[in-house]
């Protein structure tokens, strides 16, 4: 198609920049319009093809809009994301208050308004072939609905089931049925899997906990609306111990800045 005649960028109203594209059939009087959100490892992409009015007219306003109702995580390995991490002019406005930093060998590092992560290699390796998913989700926040991440994975290799985890976990309303409910008590309460206990499925062995256990905000006497989950999943079937040393390494570097309204660095089994 050549280089296209029109290129500019939009953005959607969670400030994520879409590049768009249009190009001129016009022999039979037809346009071509794509729009390009970049990721990690490349873009994802709408495409319409119609006559040059109803482009323009109909569907460029309905890609627009739609770009509103596009969900994604953002994923890839570490070699894809500092590619992408240096396309700072086109990165979503949620990561500019999102620091990552990825060092071979030595550290990866993940620091955000919500939360603080990081790890050596003497937890686990670090490579060009690490991944890392950033899964972002819609949520309110002081009154305002936010695009935002509410969970981390980072992986050892693309190719391998291990991996740490942090999740964010919100009590839901009481409207909500029962299922959400029992989700946030067995997250609340500690109870399995999120009570430390190494368990076995399929090919894999996982430990989880939660952040913070008590589950009061300082000085309120009220209960937190917001926990944060994590986890440890390796391969094969691994003892307890081990496991339970895996995360309390990985807990040791982790701070969370909200839902109990204090930085709460983690103490002990239990999540206390």
């Amino acid at each position: 198609m050549g280089k296209a005649q029109e290129d500019y960028l939009f953005m959607d109203s969670y400030s994520r920049k879409w590049r768009v594209r249009t190009w001129r059939s016009e022999y039979n009087d037809r346009k071509f319009v794509i729009f390009s959100l970049p990721v990690p490892g490349g873009c994802i992409a709408m495409l319409r093809v119609d006559q040059t009015g109803a482009v323009n007219s109909g569907h460029v306003p309905d890609l627009k809009a739609l770009t509103d109702f596009i969900y994604l995580s953002y994923y890839g390995t570490f070699k894809e994301w500092r590619e992408y991490l240096a396309m700072k002019p086109l990165l979503p406005s949620a990561f500019s208050t999102i620091d990552i930093r990825m060092e071979n060998g030595k550290l990866f590092r993940y620091n955000s308004p919500r939360i603080s992560a990081s790890y050596g290699p003497e937890l686990m390796n670090i490579t060009d072939k690490s991944d890392l998913q950033l899964r972002f989700s819609y949520y309110s926040d002081r009154g305002k609905t936010v695009w935002d991440v509410d969970g981390i994975i980072i992986g050892e290799d693309q190719h391998t089931k291990v991996s740490y985890s942090v999740f964010r976990n919100v009590k839901p309303p009481k409207e909500l049925p029962d299922k959400f409910q029992s989700s946030w008590e067995d997250v609340a309460g500690l109870k399995f899997p999120y009570n430390r206990a190494a368990y076995s499925k399929d090919e894999y062995t996982g430990i989880a906990t939660v952040y913070s256990g008590d589950g009061i905000t300082k000085g309120s006497g009220t209960p937190a609306t917001v926990l944060y989950s994590v986890g440890y999943w390796t391969s094969g079937k691994v003892e307890q111990k081990v496991m339970d040393d895996k995360l309390s390494g990985f807990l040791k570097n982790i701070k969370v800045h909200e839902g109990n309204n204090e930085i709460v660095k983690f103490g002990g089994k239990g999540g206390r």
